[in-house]
C-alpha cells in the first residue's frame, strides 16, 4: 500500500517538494528515529516520479541531517546533529564578519542561563561528571588539543545538566565555535590554569544550588576568557 502523499507536485521543484513532504512526515511522527525509509523505487512509485528525482530528494534530506545512508543497508531516519547549527552559525559569522565580542556576548548570556538551570535541576552525580572533566583538563593542561576539547566539553556538560534541550543545542554550538579561540589563547600560554581554577569555582557554586552566584561566577569566567583572547592577540601583534 502506497503512502498518502496528499500533494500535487510542480515539475520544476520535484526534489525539494518531496524532501519537504518527507521532512513533514518525520516531524509529525509518521517516521520514527532509526526507521528505515522505503526504497527509492517504492518512494518513486508513491510520489509518481522517477528514481533520480527521489535520489535528489534524499540528498536534500541528508544535508538537513534528517537521514543517514548506510552502504548495503538503506536509508534511515536520524536526529539532526547540533554541528549543523554550528556550521550554519559559523557561515553567518564569516559572511557577515561578526565581531568576536558579539560572539562572546551571546555565549555569556546563554551560559549564564544554562548555569542557573543546572544549579536548580542537576543531580550531584552530574556535578561529579563536571569535576571529572575538569580533573582531566588539569592532567592534560599542557596538551593544547586535549585541553581545548575538554574545555568545550565542560561547558557543553553544564548545558546538558540544565535539562533544557534547546538551550543545550545553542550552548553546544557557541562553545564549539570558540574552540579555535580557546586553542589560540592556550598556544600563547594565556589563562590556562586560571580557566581550570574558574571551573572548580563553578562546580563548587553549582553544588550549593546558589543560582545568582552560579550566574555570576560563570559570567566572570567567560569575561576572563574574552580578556585572555585579547591578550593573546596582542602577543601575536607584538611578534609581527
Amino acid at each position: 500500500m502506497g503512502m498518502d502523499t496528499d500533494l500535487i507536485l510542480p515539475r520544476e521543484s520535484f526534489p525539494e517538494i518531496i524532501a519537504n513532504k518527507l521532512e513533514e512526515m518525520i516531524i509529525n511522527g509518521k517516521f520514527v528515529m532509526e526507521q528505515k525509509l522505503p526504497s527509492e523505487q517504492s518512494l518513486a512509485g508513491d510520489f509518481g516520479v522517477s528514481r533520480p528525482v527521489i535520489r535528489e530528494s534524499m540528498k536534500i534530506l541528508k544535508e538537513r541531517g534528517l537521514i543517514i545512508q548506510k552502504n548495503g543497508e538503506g536509508t534511515f531516519i536520524c536526529e539532526p546533529d547540533s554541528e549543523l547549527v554550528t556550521d550554519t552559525i559559523n557561515r553567518i559569522i564569516h559572511l557577515r564578519k561578526i565581531d568576536v565580542d558579539d560572539i562572546f556576548s551571546v555565549r555569556i548570556n546563554l551560559e549564564t542561563m544554562a548555569a542557573a538551570q543546572a544549579a536548580m535541576k542537576a543531580s550531584d552525580e552530574g556535578f561529579d561528571e563536571l569535576q571529572k572533566i575538569n580533573n582531566h583538563m588539569r592532567e592534560y593542561m599542557l596538551n593544547v588539543d586535549k585541553r581545548a576539547q575538554d574545555d568545550v566539553l565542560f561547558h557543553r556538560k553544564i548545558a546538558q545538566l540544565s535539562g533544557n534541550l534547546l538551550l543545550e543545542v545553542f550552548v553546544e554550538s557557541m562553545a564549539s565555535l570558540v574552540t579555535q579561540v580557546v586553542k589560540y589563547t592556550l598556544d600563547y600560554k594565556v589563562g590556562n590554569e586560571e580557566g581550570i581554577d574558574y571551573h572548580d569555582r563553578i562546580i563548587e557554586v553549582l553544588r550549593t544550588r546558589n543560582v545568582p552566584e552560579a550566574k555570576k561566577v560563570i559570567r566572570l569566567h567567560l569575561e576572563s576568557s574574552q580578556r585572555n583572547y585579547i591578550l593573546a592577540l596582542s602577543h601575536e601583534e607584538n611578534r609581527q
